[in-house]
């Protein structure tokens, strides 16, 4: 007989295939059989990435080795829990040794110039926000401000250039930076309509936080409970040693290309920091964008796929929605709580809606509260760049609550609080959104007809 928890998990365990070109499905059919033929296929052994990192930049000392449990815990999770293919073991083996090298890259470059860290960041200017409100946007405003200092994606990927390369232009980082990209379209043909990705503009600075192995992020890219349970356990104090180590990253960065005036940066990660954001950069500036959860929500889960289909075959969305609400609330209750020990005036609240309607506007309002310097080249240039990228450029993204296990319903209730808090307004939805929140309604009510008080 089978078990009825079981029945119900396969009820909702549908499982999205994510598109794959023939080479991938060729590799993944090769690579899986060599694995069970007991080959070593993408071995994810802290020792053996550790040992790669390190011949690859001829480096060996970490310095602060505390990297090493939440590695740890991030490797059994990849190896337990995220089901990964034999391209997907590849990628994520490709990627944390790139994370590693980071690390003793920054490391040395501490060491051999120890005046990079006497050099604060200057009134740093930190986007907040759950992911899809907006956020990228905003970035790519601010960062046309000629005084602005943005984070650029090849920087991000590689924050210390390899031995022999520093002072060439063009700086070979951002030929690899693009080959990089090149390889994530071809590997998630969805992604530059969901998340536009551009080599040379500016990105998130949740790439650095990645080097810390202490971050929200980590739960995005790959499907991975145990750390997830892990990472919402740990105290400030750890939180605030990443924030340390992501702040040596910053001017390692700033000792190669200084600030003219302030950094920008953005993070959606950052919710989940943000006290210890504001304990380490005394001097930070934070915006927080809020935007109706009914669209937030299915676009990040949407968003989740993409990003855990390019290294597994089982995303399942059903399961998806629901840990992805979680998630968002628990980045909203400690932003909260941060913001409520926070001193008056560090931290300012867009709205979504007022973002995309009067942008200029909304600029305007973030110079004027934090007193950043307002220039007419800066907005001459945030002009030609909406002009230059009207909305869905890269394709349209289209998703729904019903694809990922939630209803309207769900959702008024886990955010009904925070957009009361906030003033958040609901937006208009297409109408295959209404037809399917319809339909969700109607089940809704027919579920507690049947279920009784």
């Amino acid at each position: 007989m089978n078990n009825p928890d079981e029945n119900m998990m396969s009820a909702l365990d549908t499982i999205e295939k994510p598109p794959r070109s023939l080479s991938v499905r060729l590799y993944n059919r090769v690579g899986g059989w060599l694995r069970t033929l007991g080959l070593p296929m993408g071995s994810l052994t802290e020792s053996s990435l550790i040992a790669r990192a390190r011949r690859r930049t001829g480096l060996v000392d970490f310095g602060d080795e505390s990297f090493r449990e939440p590695l740890g815990v991030l490797l059994r999770a990849y190896e337990q829990e995220s089901e990964l293919t034999p391209l997907g073991r590849l990628l994520v083996r490709a990627s944390t040794v790139a994370l590693l090298s980071n690390r003793l890259q920054v490391e040395a470059a501490s060491r051999e110039h120890p005046e990079i860290l006497q050099s604060p960041l200057q009134r740093p200017l930190f986007i907040a926000g759950l992911p899809r409100t907006g956020t990228t946007l905003l970035y790519n405003l601010l960062a046309q401000d000629p005084g602005s200092r943005p984070l650029m994606m090849w920087e991000a990927i590689s924050p210390v250039p390899r031995h022999g390369e520093a002072g060439r232009e063009p700086d070979p980082r951002i030929a690899r930076t693009a080959l990089i990209v090149k390889i994530l379209n071809r590997l998630a043909p969805r992604l530059m309509a969901v998340h536009p990705v551009n080599p040379t503009g500016p990105e998130e600075c949740s790439r650095l936080q990645l080097n810390t192995f202490v971050t929200a992020y980590a739960i995005m890219e790959n499907h991975v409970p145990s750390y997830r349970e892990w990472f919402l356990a740990q105290p400030e104090s750890r939180l605030m040693e990443a924030y340390r180590d992501y702040g040596r990253q910053l001017q390692v960065l700033q000792w190669q290309r200084p600030a003219p005036d302030h950094w920008v940066l953005k993070s959606p990660a950052h919710l989940f920091g943000l006290g210890p954001l504001m304990k380490v950069f005394p001097d930070a500036r934070v915006l927080q964008i809020h935007r109706d959860p009914h669209k937030v929500i299915p676009s990040l889960c949407s968003l989740f796929a993409v990003y855990q289909g390019m290294a597994s075959d089982h995303v399942r969305p059903k399961l998806l929605g629901p840990e992805v609400v979680s998630l968002a609330v628990e980045g909203l209750r400690r932003s909260q709580a941060a913001r409520e020990a926070a001193p008056e005036g560090r931290i300012l609240d867009l709205q979504y809606k007022k973002l995309v309607t009067h942008p200029i506007d909304t600029l305007r309002r973030v110079y004027d509260h934090f007193g950043y310097p307002w220039s007419d080249a800066f907005e001459r240039q945030a002009r030609q760049w909406m002009d230059g990228n009207p909305k869905n450029k890269h394709g349209k993204h289209r998703y729904d609550l019903a694809q990922f296990g939630l209803t309207p319903g769900m959702i008024n209730e886990a955010f009904g609080p925070y957009c009361r808090q906030y003033g958040i307004e609901p937006e208009e939805r297409p109408a295959f959104v209404k037809s399917a929140e319809k339909k969700s309604a109607r089940a809704e009510s027919g579920n507690m007809l049947v279920q009784g008080p």
